[in-house]
């Protein structure tokens, strides 16, 4: 995904390290189960930096890389994102945008062009498909020798 931020063109790609050293996952998934109001618009601005952050270590480390267990390092590269969210937030910016569009269009992102698709597909829907087929085949095999027993009454 490329994206224009204060006038210099990025591309966002979610690679693994990144993603698991800031348990990206798990704070993604939390906030696609959060309902309306004011605390998911709270959550979103707290979440937007970071998350685009981990989006710029693949092909931008050298502008935003960061230690992932320094803290302090990784703060210092919130405050440049926080400046490149507020450019591209801003009403009179033509190139930017709003703050769910781009939270959309990062978690597009994540879903369709990193490694989360294959590893997703991989570990939980392929073995859900052979599951569901070995429980109708184990289901099938059991009718099969005890036929269901109908009352008819009058």
């Amino acid at each position: 995904m490329k994206i224009k931020l204060s006038g210099k063109e990025y591309t966002v790609k979610f690679g693994y390290a990144p993603v698991v050293k800031n348990k990206i996952i798990p704070r993604l998934v939390g906030m696609e189960q959060q309902g309306e109001g004011l605390e998911v618009i709270d959550n979103m601005l707290e979440f937007l930096p970071e998350f685009l952050l981990v989006g710029l270590q693949k092909f931008h480390a050298d502008e935003f890389g960061f230690d992932f267990n320094d803290k302090e390092a990784k703060e210092k590269q919130l405050v440049k994102v926080y400046d490149l969210l507020d450019d591209y937030l801003d009403p009179e910016n033509e190139e930017g945008g709003d703050l769910q569009s781009l939270y959309n269009d990062l978690s597009a992102e994540m879903e369709k062009n990193s490694f989360y698709p294959r590893c997703w597909r991989k570990r939980y829907r392929q073995p859900r498909r052979n599951q569901s087929r070995s429980k109708r085949a184990y289901m099938g095999s059991i009718l099969q020798r005890n036929p269901p027993i109908l009352a008819v009454s009058n």
